[in-house]
């Protein structure tokens, strides 16, 4: 890349792995995209990804309290994995690091979920193996999904991916 001579320079995200019971989990309906996916969002300056992920993750859902808890995937996303079209217009947009966390709701949080509607159109409860078909979730997230759900359920260390 002859136009970025020097050190690499990469964004970063982080998403919210919340399931419930074994087949379930928590997707937020991207207004842009129009596809569903984990609650987060991309890293603010000097953030670590764990704090994006309790930020971002929060105020997709209102402000309900979250507790984050280890790391399950590391993503390497390029252009390839844009969420929507014209996604990587930004300077540093890709690539990407994405780091997915298991993300625990506290008691009685469920109830107070509210969606920032310029953002979401809303949320709900999927099952995985749903949530993976073509037109729900675009590809990389669906991929990222599943291997979130597979290294939460089997107990596995942490998955790394590249789009």
């Amino acid at each position: 890349m002859a136009d970025r001579p020097g050190r690499a320079v990469f964004s970063a995200a982080a998403a919210a792995f919340i399931p419930r019971g074994r087949h379930e989990v928590l997707l937020v309906h991207h207004r842009k995209s129009g596809h569903w996916v984990l609650p987060g969002g991309k890293t603010e300056w000097d953030e670590p990804p764990r704090d994006t992920c309790d930020r971002e993750a929060t105020e997709e859902l209102g402000g309900v309290p979250l507790r984050i808890g280890r790391l399950l995937v590391f993503n390497w996303l390029t252009k390839a994995a844009e969420l929507f079209p014209g996604a990587g217009a930004g300077e540093f947009a890709y690539p990407c690091h994405m780091f997915t966390f298991h993300t625990v709701l506290t008691p009685r949080a469920e109830q107070r979920i509210r969606v920032p509607e310029r953002e979401l159109l809303g949320w709900r409860w999927w099952d995985v193996d749903e949530a993976c078909r073509p037109g729900v979730m675009e590809p990389y997230n669906a991929r990222n999904l599943r291997t979130a759900a597979s290294v939460h359920h089997d107990r596995r260390s942490t998955a790394y991916l590249e789009s």
